[in-house]
């Protein structure tokens, strides 16, 4: 009883972005155990490997250095759906979660940690958001899961095509885009079925539980600004993916070309919904067009949106720049959109995202092109995929010597959890000083 009077005592010492980040590292360390004991591989892996693997599972990344099929057991593989559906629930569900679960109420601090990922968020809604999402992810995942058995049972069997597809329905819903075979779902590159069902399980877990539920609730009440600008950028990118992909890729023989013409359409709708940090793929990102890599590049780094288990910058972040940049060409003082007035400090914290992300991309390709034989533009991609959690790869992650597959774990860890806390830091307290210093202009462009 004192012990666990300590234990919670301690961690009550911790502001909720540390103790986020620890639960994260925690977990990540955890899984790095279990994967390497011996019931977890069919030869053993390195530390290494099991670090790398369980930082991709948490940070529900997918970019793999192992054959997930292969080279772990059944164990192995349970273990690491595991470490994606927690890490999938989002770090707002995991740390709202342990706050609860120590019996302690939410301060103002925790208040703007979760109001940060989700605007209007009440305190005492914060139960309701953990069990919905909860909830709501379990509805999905199982739907998820049956339509995939039926769909694959014809090819695998009643058994082997049960496990595959809840397997592949919880990667899918957290976008994490790990998968059971070595080319992810190439064998299902034309099937209608499987390709739909794959992409809205992605699509709903990018949204999000409370977007989902706003969605639903349309006819009753107004949508928020928060929800609508999130789901017009969503179908902007998906369809605006999807045509620039075809138009790009349908005369390569390596991706689209091969395909019949109603396999090409497919084929680029469901690369345009996974690039957003889902990481499947269902043809070979490395046969692409150096400009296909480049746009997919872009996708990636956008992502999905707040308060969801996807990552990137987020479509949000991205519709405050779009609106901000709008809004001064027009010669408005005020940022609005729709009959809806933003908040101007938005705009600093959309800023400030976007200036963290593209440093750690910099960052990282700079180190990995400092060690790696690889040209630029795979070592770029293979940053952005970690950074936005993506998990998509023209196939140089398992050929990374040891010192890159670290920064590439550091690189997706950041990605997870950097935006978090930087938007903590960037709305709790506020400016407390008093001090106001005299006003001074620059020239800009």
């Amino acid at each position: 009883m004192r012990l666990a009077y300590q234990i919670r005592t301690k961690l009550e010492s911790f502001s909720p972005a540390q103790l986020a980040v620890l639960s994260f590292l925690l977990l990540i360390l955890s899984g790095t155990g279990l994967l390497l004991l011996p019931s977890s591989s069919s030869s053993g892996v390195s530390v290494i490997d099991a670090l790398f693997t369980s930082t991709s599972a948490v940070c529900v990344t997918g970019l793999a250095v192992l054959d997930t099929g292969t080279d772990f057991t059944r164990f192995g593989q349970l273990s690491i759906l595991t470490l994606i559906q927690l890490g999938g629930l989002g770090m707002m569900v995991w740390s709202g979660g342990v706050l609860f679960m120590l019996g302690g109420s939410l301060g103002l601090r925790e208040r703007v940690l979760l109001s940060a990922q989700v605007p209007r968020l009440e305190l005492s809604q914060m139960k309701f958001l953990i069990r919905g999402t909860v909830g709501f992810t379990i509805v999905v995942e199982i739907t998820g899961a049956l339509l995939l058995w039926m769909l694959w049972t014809p090819r695998l069997g009643y058994f082997e095509a049960a496990y595959a597809a809840v397997f592949h329905s919880v990667s899918a819903f957290c976008n994490a885009g790990f998968s059971l075979w070595s080319d992810s779902l190439s064998a299902d590159v034309e099937h209608a079925g499987v390709n739909l069902v794959v992409a809205v399980l992605i699509i709903l877990g990018g949204l999000g539980y409370l977007i989902v539920l706003e969605l639903s609730q349309r006819k009753r009440k107004r949508m928020s600004l928060h929800s609508r600008l999130a789901l017009s950028v969503t179908g902007i990118l998906i369809v605006s993916g999807a045509i620039l992909f075809y138009l790009l890729e349908h005369d390569n023989s390596g991706t689209l070309a091969a395909l019949s013409p109603a396999g090409r359409v497919i084929a680029s709708v469901f690369q345009s919904v996974t690039t957003r940090t889902a990481g499947f793929n269902t043809i070979d990102i490395g046969s692409c067009h150096p400009s296909t890599q480049q746009v997919l590049m872009l996708f990636m780094f956008v992502g999905a949106c707040p308060g969801s288990t996807a990552g990137g910058l987020k479509v949000t972040t991205v519709a405050v720049l779009l609106v901000a940049t709008w809004n001064y060409l027009q010669g408005k003082r005020e940022m609005s959109i729709w009959e809806r007035r933003l908040p101007s400090e938005r705009v600093i914290q959309a800023l400030a995202l976007l200036g963290l992300m593209l440093f750690f991309v910099w960052l990282g390709t700079v180190i990995l092109s400092c060690r790696e034989p690889f040209g630029l533009g795979p070592l770029l991609f293979e940053a952005v995929s970690a950074v936005a959690t993506v998990g998509l790869s023209t196939g140089i992650t398992a050929k990374l010597s040891l010192f890159s597959k670290l920064v590439v774990c550091l690189l997706m860890f950041v990605g997870r959890v950097g935006p978090l806390t930087l938007a903590l830091a960037l709305t709790s307290g506020g400016d407390r000083s008093r001090i106001r210093y005299v006003k001074e202009d620059i020239g800009l462009g």
